[in-house]
């Protein structure tokens, strides 16, 4: 940050931006962030899918949650990703507890922590209200009901 006259503002999303950089400097900039791995995970550039999703803080910071969110969702892309649904335009959304503080029931697939690393699944949220557009891709299918795990918690004994 003492390199470059660069403004760092969090959003209501918790994305963070850098402001302000003046156009010369903007391509040494990104090559700074690059060598300390932004932008990347497992070696792969961030997919479509990790760009749009995100999670609250988890047990590590917050004194509400049950679960730990915020280590659970990059694992959760990561399987979806090897699927190939890297490229899909929807989002993933997980919080920890019922305070909902990423706003899962905005996102395409919405995971709200209901208890020790599990979650209820909300579907079709969008952010400007009305239910996504894949909703009607879906609509007519036969839904089953079923329980996400975080890797770690399997095996722990509820």
């Amino acid at each position: 940050m003492n390199t470059y006259p660069v403004e760092f503002m969090i959003t209501p999303n918790q994305d963070a931006l850098f402001i302000n950089l003046p156009e010369n400097m903007k391509a040494a900039f990104e090559a700074d962030l690059k060598k300390f791995g932004f932008g990347t995970r497992n070696g792969k550039e961030y997919s479509t899918l990790r760009l749009l999703s995100g999670a609250c803080v988890g047990r590590n910071t917050c004194r509400l949650t049950y679960t730990d969110s915020e280590k659970f969702e990059p694992e959760l892309v990561d399987q979806l990703e090897v699927m190939g649904w890297g490229d899909i335009k929807e989002s993933i959304g997980i919080t920890g507890c019922e305070r909902q503080c990423f706003r899962p029931a905005t996102k395409t697939f919405g995971l709200i922590g209901s208890g020790f690393n599990r979650y209820q699944l909300k579907l079709m949220g969008a952010e400007d209200g009305p239910i996504s557009r894949l909703a009607h891709a879906f609509s007519g299918w036969q839904w089953h009901i079923f329980e996400i795990h975080s890797p770690r918690s399997c095996g722990s004994g509820y």
